[in-house]
C-alpha cells in the first residue's frame, strides 16, 4: 500500500541521513523486507482462520502506530539507529501478516457468491447493477463520459510514470498469478525498484513542501 511504501522509504530515507552508510541503508531495508520471507506463509494460514477485515485493520493501526512512534521519537531526539533498525524490524513483520491478509480480503469484496449467481441463471445487468457491485468502477451519463475520460486521464497523467508502468503491469500479471508467494514477490520487486528512482526522492520532497509533485520519469 502507499503508506507501508511511504514508511519504508522514510526509514531508508533516515538510515542513510543517520549514518551516511550504504551498508546500513542495506541492513534497515532488509530488516523490512527479510521478515515476508520467513512470516508471510505463517501469516497466510492464520489470514483463512481469522475475520480479514479485522485483521485488516490490526495491521493497519500497526502502521499507523510504527509511524507515530518514528515521529515521536524524532520530536524527542531519540531517533538513534537501534531505534530505527527496531522500527524497521517491527515494520518488516507487520507488513509480512497485513499482505495475506489483505489479499484474503479482495474475495469478500468482489463476491462469490453474485459470480456464481451470474453464471447460474445467465441473468442480464445494468450498467448501475453492475457498479454496485463492484464490477464496474464508475458510471456516468452519455453526455458525460468525455469529461468523466478527461478527468480520470488527468489524475493518471498526475502520478509517477514509472509506478503508473509497473502498477499497471502488477495488475496485468496478479490476476494470473500461480500464488500469493508470486504476487508478493512482484509486489516487493516492484517497491524495490520505485524506491531508487529519482520520482521517489522527488515525491517525499514534494510532500514535505506541501506542494503538486513533478514526476520525470526517472
Amino acid at each position: 500500500t502507499l503508506g507501508s511504501w511511504l514508511l519504508r522509504f522514510l526509514l531508508g530515507w533516515s538510515a542513510w541521513e543517520l549514518t551516511e552508510s550504504a551498508t546500513w541503508v542495506g541492513a534497515v531495508a532488509g530488516l523490512m523486507l527479510a521478515p515476508a520471507l520467513l512470516l508471510s506463509p505463517l501469516f497466510g494460514i492464520v489470514s483463512d482462520r481469522i475475520n480479514p477485515r479485522t485483521g485488516l485493520l490490526a495491521t493497519i493501526g500497526l502502521h499507523a502506530l510504527i509511524a507515530g512512534a518514528a515521529g515521536l521519537a524524532a520530536a524527542m531526539e531519540l531517533f538513534t539507529l537501534p531505534v530505527l533498525l527496531a522500527l524497521a524490524t517491527v515494520l518488516g513483520t507487520t507488513t509480512s501478516a497485513h499482505t495475506p491478509i489483505r489479499l484474503a480480503l479482495v474475495p469478500l469484496l468482489v463476491g462469490g457468491s453474485f459470480a456464481a449467481e451470474m453464471m447460474m441463471t445467465g441473468r442480464a445487468y445494468t450498467a448501475e447493477q453492475m457498479e454496485r457491485r463492484g464490477f464496474l468502477s464508475q458510471v456516468t451519463a452519455p453526455d458525460s463520459l468525455d469529461d468523466a475520460v478527461a478527468q480520470l486521464s488527468a489524475d493518471l497523467l498526475a502520478t509517477a510514470p514509472l509506478g503508473l508502468r509497473l502498477t499497471k503491469e502488477a495488475v496485468a500479471l496478479g490476476i494470473d498469478a500461480p500464488s500469493m508467494e508470486a504476487t508478493m514477490a512482484l509486489e516487493d520487486r516492484h517497491q524495490a525498484l520505485l524506491s531508487l528512482t529519482d520520482d521517489a526522492v522527488e515525491a517525499m520532497r514534494a510532500f514535505q513542501e506541501r506542494r503538486a509533485p513533478r514526476y520525470k520519469g526517472e
